[in-house]
């Protein structure tokens, strides 16, 4: 027979359950009357308990559930906008922006030597026994600030972002905008400034943490071998393999988006093969000179003929036709051919003018070979992402930068000189294990 203290916790319970319910009513109530967009959802199926999405601008969601609601209920939600590409919100009513800060070695006894404050004891509900640290800097006017705290101090951030509760929150004030992008554009600038003077100050790096582009789009999905996995038969260049793996494991790194270095990864892997397999198409060139039987070394005019053979091959030994002589050795139009109509969605893209502009396409339509199309695209992409001179003075076409949108654009091509680092790196293998 149930006690009657059972009884009251039971009730107590019921209640607590009631009163969490009316709170996400609630909060439904003052979303239909802000300028938001909100939606119940469900789980698949129907089964479980439905919830309420709460859309921002930005492309930003806070979830309400029962779990959530009281700690929602408590902010003014209804004055949040969120900022694109980034965790971190405008609050119009405090005129503030707020963004989510990540970094490493930010242990709390760095925070201190910062002169970052304790605010209050440890709260253990958020996982962590240090008490929350904050740092407030003010402007010569006492009108314009910025605080870094612990994000256990930000419940903002905290509804509106997910990820470590180790990282920071940044508050800048005033906000002073209107619209999403000129949010963004707002903290961009001063985040920068700011996470920059700290960083040349103390050593210590932070970045604005980015929504959704921690990783690459996609990477090659992992299969089932179609033959069975050997004793491996051949050895392959262990300095050539470094930069062969350090491009790979950029493809899932988490931190932040990593396109341009994972790109520049691979192709250092083509451009160490460069130089040997550039020199053996010139010395092939060569020795067909000195084989033809009708060759005499004493005839003035047949040796100049073959010294300005010379100087025309250092004339053309550039980067581009050192790149095109590596993938003429190691790989064929069948072989490109092939990869092309694997990867249908890439070919699209390699092919398309409109996708990265000022490099050249891939198209099986085009005179030059697949593989001379290839060198030259992948060359082309090397410059723009490494020449970053302002192109109006320049000349050269504008920079890929690591951030912008051309870079969110990358997939197609990293993945097509990963399977040409691969094809160069086989190629280059021994034939023998020692």
């Amino acid at each position: 027979m149930e006690s009657d203290f059972e009884h009251r916790i039971a009730a107590l319970r019921e209640a607590s359950e009631f009163m969490r319910l009316s709170v996400v009513q609630e909060i439904e109530r003052r979303v239909r009357e802000s300028e938001l967009n909100y939606s119940w959802v469900s789980w698949k199926g129907g089964t479980g308990e439905p919830w309420l999405e709460i859309s921002l601008q930005g492309g930003h969601e806070i979830v309400v559930n029962r779990e959530s609601a009281e700690a929602i209920a408590a902010c003014s939600f209804e004055h949040w906008r969120g900022v694109p590409d980034y965790h971190a919100y405008v609050d119009l009513a405090k005129n503030t922006i707020n963004a989510r800060l990540q970094g490493s070695y930010v242990y709390p006894s760095v925070l201190d030597s910062l002169g970052f404050r304790s605010v209050t004891e440890a709260d253990t509900r958020n996982g962590t026994s240090e008490a929350p640290r904050r740092f407030t800097v003010v402007d010569d006017s006492s009108v314009d600030y910025f605080t870094l705290e612990s994000l256990t101090l930000h419940p903002g951030l905290q509804i509106v972002t997910s990820g470590s509760s180790s990282d920071l929150a940044l508050t800048i004030s005033p906000a002073n905008v209107d619209n999403a992008e000129s949010a963004r554009v707002r903290l961009t600038r001063l985040a920068g400034a700011i996470l920059f003077d700290l960083d040349n100050q103390t050593n210590l790096f932070l970045q604005l943490s980015r929504r959704g582009d921690g990783k690459l789009s996609r990477g090659r999905p992992i299969v089932a071998a179609t033959e069975a996995i050997r004793y491996p038969r051949r050895t392959y260049d262990s300095d050539a393999m470094t930069l062969y793996n350090f491009a790979r494991d950029l493809v899932s790194d988490t931190l932040m988006p990593m396109r341009s270095a994972c790109y520049l990864g691979y192709y250092q892997v083509l451009e160490y093969f460069m130089p040997a397999y550039s020199r053996a198409e010139a010395v092939k060139r060569l020795r067909s000179h000195l084989k033809d039987p009708t060759f005499d070394p004493d005839d003035d005019i047949r040796v100049g003929r073959l010294l300005n053979e010379t100087n025309a091959i250092k004339r053309q030994d550039s980067e581009r036709n050192q790149l095109r002589a590596t993938l003429r050795a190691c790989l064929s139009d069948d072989d490109l051919a092939a990869y092309l109509r694997i990867h249908a969605d890439d070919a699209t893209a390699l092919a398309s003018a409109g996708h990265i502009s000022d490099v050249r396409r891939i198209s099986a339509n085009d005179s030059a070979t697949l593989v001379d199309q290839c060198a030259d695209r992948v060359y082309e992409l090397r410059c723009r992402i490494v020449h970053s001179k302002d192109s109006d003075f320049s000349g050269r076409p504008r920079a890929i930068l690591p951030l912008s949108d051309e870079s969110a654009l990358l997939d197609a091509d990293i993945q097509l000189i990963e399977f040409l680092a691969r094809q160069v790196l086989a190629s280059s293998g021994k034939d023998h294990i020692t």
